[in-house]
C-alpha cells in the first residue's frame, strides 16, 4: 500500500511537495502521520521564506554566530517559532 503525504508549509499550511510511502498497513492501521515523521525539519512556502526567512540561512547563521551543534539550533528554532525575527533576538543576545 502506497500513501501521498502532503508536506504543508509550516506558516500558511500550502502544499509545498508530497512524499509517496509504501507502508504496511498492518503496522500503520490508524497511525496518524505528521512532518517530524518522515523527518522533515522545516517546510516553507516562497512567500512564508520570504516573510519569516528560509531554515538552512537560519541554521547556517546559528552555528557560525553561536557555534552550537544541530539540536540546539532546532531547539532556538522551536522557542522563537521558527521565525527569523524571533530567532534574531535570541542569536543576538548570545553573542
Amino acid at each position: 500500500m502506497i500513501i501521498r503525504y502532503e508536506i504543508k508549509c509550516r506558516f500558511c499550511k500550502k502544499v509545498t511537495g508530497t512524499l509517496d510511502i509504501p507502508i504496511d498497513s498492518r503496522k500503520h492501521k490508524g497511525k496518524t502521520f505528521s512532518d517530524e515523521y518522515f523527518n522533515i525539519a522545516d517546510s516553507r512556502c516562497s512567500d512564508c521564506e520570504v516573510k519569516y526567512g528560509t531554515f538552512k540561512e537560519m541554521e547556517e547563521e546559528y552555528r557560525k554566530k553561536v557555534k552550537d551543534d544541530y539540536e540546539g539550533f532546532i531547539q532556538c528554532m522551536k522557542r522563537n517559532n521558527y521565525k527569523k525575527e524571533e530567532f534574531d533576538k535570541e542569536v543576538k543576545n548570545v553573542v
